[in-house]
């Protein structure tokens, strides 16, 4: 019964990899400019699901767990190494914009080669009394290579983020919250892989229908991703916007000049209530003051310490505030004073309890004008 259930996940498991490995080459995207950095992560993507359903479909052909754990083991690393590298280049692709993609894969084809070189050595040439002990000294070593790959996509995914911050007075997280998500569950899968090398077919069968609902997850998430594109390829192709704090570049003396003017477009733009523009980017911001996004960004970073979305988000909080406590405004709903501040009702609520440490009611009947 073990053993039944184990091929069935394993068919499974093939099917559904290679149609979500197949489909990113057989389907057309538009041809923009704007879409070349997705349709290269979607194939890249593409291809480690197509290489994964070939070692699924090699296992699931010639029953290599019931008569050589070891083999099975070497091969089941030997895909996590090779699917863990082309999953990080898929998801820092997505994130960086149009980047050496191809440099990268050469890279990640040697090192592939090599890792492949060792562990299948281990498995020929090794003794067999000590194969076992180096199946997991090499085990380590993925482990220690998923976890720097691991902390070169949370970078990645951090600049992408601070650039986002940046750009729009939304919160891009919305956009790209299901890739690190993805990316941890996928070095969990692959961690759990490297302890489960001798595991029972039975550990194998779950843990390979729980990767199975995990890349269905992520197969979602990616194709629903196109539609986010164009907002994520704005703050992508950004200038080198000033960073906050300490690390703020000085400008240029005459820059430093308009500061005072800047002060002041500010001032009436903030009078005018400009910040309640739902979807507001820096970019609209600039053309408005007649000035570029990479001064304003600056400017906003080292006069405000603060990112553009956490000052846009700290104007519209004090302008909800005084609608919330106005008696003229005590017919008003939550839901439209979030409107007149440019947020949705969720994310008015959101942003006011991480900003007030309360939500919108209470602040409202905690500092009512009677």
């Amino acid at each position: 019964m073990e053993l039944i259930i184990y091929k069935h996940v394993l068919f499974a498991s093939f099917v559904v990899m290679y149609i979500f490995g197949v489909f990113p080459f057989l389907t057309l995207i538009p041809t923009k400019e704007e879409y070349k950095s997705y349709n290269i992560a979607r194939k890249v993507f593409g291809a480690a699901m197509i290489i994964w359903a070939s070692y699924i479909a090699f296992q699931w052909c010639f029953n290599f767990r019931i008569y050589d754990v070891l083999l099975a083991s070497t091969m089941n690393l030997s895909s996590y190494y090779l699917n863990g590298m082309l999953l990080e280049l898929a998801f820092s692709s997505l994130l960086n914009g149009y980047n050496p993609v191809s440099k990268r894969v050469k890279n990640i084809i040697i090192e592939t080669i090599i890792f492949n070189a060792v562990i299948f050595s281990n498995y020929f040439f090794v003794p067999s009394s000590r194969q076992s002990v180096a199946i997991i000294v090499i085990a380590v070593a993925f482990v220690i290579r998923i976890t720097f790959l691991s902390i070169h996509f949370v970078k990645t995914y951090r600049r992408a983020l601070k650039k986002g911050d940046n750009y729009y007075s939304d919160n891009v997280d919305v956009f790209v919250k299901w890739m690190p998500k993805s990316a941890f569950l996928v070095i969990l899968l692959g961690f759990c892989g490297s302890v489960l090398s001798f595991a029972s077919i039975t550990a194998i069968a779950i843990y390979m229908f729980f990767g199975l609902v995990l890349f269905i997850y992520i197969f979602i998430s990616f194709h629903n991703y196109m539609i986010n594109i164009v907002r994520m390829k704005e703050v992508m192709q950004i200038d080198q916007l000033a960073p906050t704090n300490e690390n703020t570049p000085k400008f240029a003396a005459e820059e430093r000049l308009n500061d005072t003017k800047m002060d002041k477009l500010i001032t009436q733009w903030i009078a005018t209530k400009g910040f309640v523009k739902k979807g507001l980017t820096i970019e609209e911001l600039a053309v408005e003051l007649d000035s570029n996004r990479t001064y304003i960004s600056a400017y906003i970073n080292s006069t405000y310490d603060l990112s553009f979305r956490e000052w846009i988000a700290h104007k519209r909080i004090e302008y909800s505030k005084e609608l919330l406590c106005e008696t003229t405004n005590k017919e008003l709903r939550l839901n439209e004073i979030a409107n007149l501040v440019g947020y949705s009702s969720t994310a008015f609520n959101a942003v006011f309890v991480k900003l007030t440490k309360m939500t919108p009611s209470k602040w409202r009947s905690t500092n009512w004008q009677n």
